[in-house]
């Protein structure tokens, strides 16, 4: 006789909110925007960070003082 059985798993995604100065997200806006590699690196991730900050109003404002960049290498087996 066949038996057969269904699992269910359930996967939950952690979302976290930041409340910012306009200070802060023009600085994070500027360290996001910095950031170098693959698409296929950590970088995917800083990208949208950075673009949901442009799309949210902030502006570039430390830009100039950047000195220079954050690389990071992939692909990783998790994107």
């Amino acid at each position: 006789m066949a038996k057969a059985t269904a699992q269910t798993t359930t996967v939950t995604t952690k979302t976290f909110t930041l409340t910012l100065s306009e200070d802060q997200a023009a600085a994070l806006l500027t360290v996001t925007g910095s950031v170098g590699g693959s698409g296929k690196s950590a970088r995917k991730y800083t990208s949208e960070v950075y673009y949901a900050l442009l799309d949210a109003g902030v502006t570039e404002k430390f830009n100039k003082q950047r000195t220079g960049s954050i690389q990071f290498q992939g692909p990783f087996d998790t994107f």
